[in-house]
Order: structure tokens, then C-alpha cells, then sequence
């Protein structure tokens, strides 16, 4: 489906000669992506920008970067979307969402080119989570203040935070 293009409209920039050249970077594709795995109101922010929430979708469920299966889970979800039924069906007609899931699962995962695969991903985690290695995870459960290893990683992961929200805030300036 052309939604799942890059293109305003959408699929607009699709070549036949080289199909792997914006797949699964729909505008629509990640609106729907961050609808249901980071919040309804991230779905339209722009790009990498992200928003405070209590806890998004993905933080909930232990999700802490974009895999193969999260796209085609929002791709399934944003074909139903604009199909003709009202309640969920296997089919729409020759069109079986089983075998659709598993075929753009399968698209990543098996691609000829691994390198434009990690890069996909990559494009994901960056246009989601702000981070192209995925969601940044503090875990301040731990309780071992004596421990160096784990005051090393906190210290790491809070300037990797910072970091990210100052190259954040920069390119937001750059737009204007």
C-alpha cells in the first residue's frame, strides 16, 4: 500500500526499481506507530521530538527499541484502519492480514541487504524514541550506591540523556 511510502502524497516518492527506498517511512505509518506504542498525543509531534508523558506504551511493556514485528503490528492496525469494516476481520477481501504481517515482518528481517535493514531501524528508533539505538533506560530501582559499576552506568545514562536533549533543543532552534 502506498501509506507505508515515503511521499507526500503519500507513496509519491516510491520507485519501482528500488521498492526497499522509503519503505515502512509513511507519514501515516508512524502516526499510527507512536499512537499505539508511545502515546495518542505523540502521534503528531514531529520527528524525534518527544513529549513527557507519565509513561509511554513502550516503557510500559518493556519495549526498548523498535523491532520488525512493532512495524508490522502498525501496519496491520493502520490497513484495518482504513478498510470498510467496523469490526475486526481476518480478510478484506484478497487481502490476509496474517500473511501481510508476516510478509513485512520478513521484508526486514530477511532483506538482502542488512545493512539497509539496521539502517531501517535504526531511521525507527530515531523517529520514535529520539535515539537511534532505542528507548534510553534508567533504572533507579538499583539501591547500590556502593556499587561503582552501577554509579558508572547511571552517570553514563544520565549524560546520554542530557546530551540528547541538548542536540534535541539545538535542531529545534536550526528550524527556526
Amino acid at each position: 500500500p502506498a501509506f507505508i511510502y515515503e511521499g507526500t502524497p503519500p507513496g509519491k516518492d516510491f520507485d519501482p526499481d528500488n521498492v526497499q527506498e522509503g519503505f515502512s517511512k509513511g507519514y501515516y505509518l508512524k502516526r499510527v506507530f507512536r499512537h499505539i506504542f508511545t502515546s495518542p498525543s505523540s502521534a503528531l509531534v514531529p520527528d524525534g521530538e518527544i513529549i513527557p508523558s507519565r509513561g509511554c506504551n513502550a516503557k510500559l511493556h518493556g519495549m526498548e527499541k523498535v523491532e520488525p514485528e512493532h512495524i508490522a503490528y502498525a501496519f496491520v492496525q493502520s490497513r484495518f484502519s482504513i478498510a470498510m469494516h467496523d469490526k475486526w476481520h481476518e480478510t478484506d477481501g484478497c487481502y490476509k492480514y496474517n500473511e501481510a504481517y508476516t510478509r513485512f515482518i520478513k521484508a526486514i528481517r530477511e532483506a538482502p541487504d542488512q545493512t539497509w535493514a539496521e539502517s531501517l531501524l535504526q531511521w525507527w528508533n530515531q523517529t520514535v524514541f529520539g535515539n537511534k539505538h532505542g528507548l534510553i533506560v534508567i533504572d533507579l530501582t538499583e539501591d547500590d550506591e556502593d556499587d561503582d559499576l552501577v554509579v558508572m552506568q547511571r552517570q553514563h545514562e544520565m549524560r546520554m540523556v542530557a546530551v540528547h536533549q541538548k542536540v534535541r533543543i539545538y535542531s529545534i532552534i536550526l528550524q527556526y
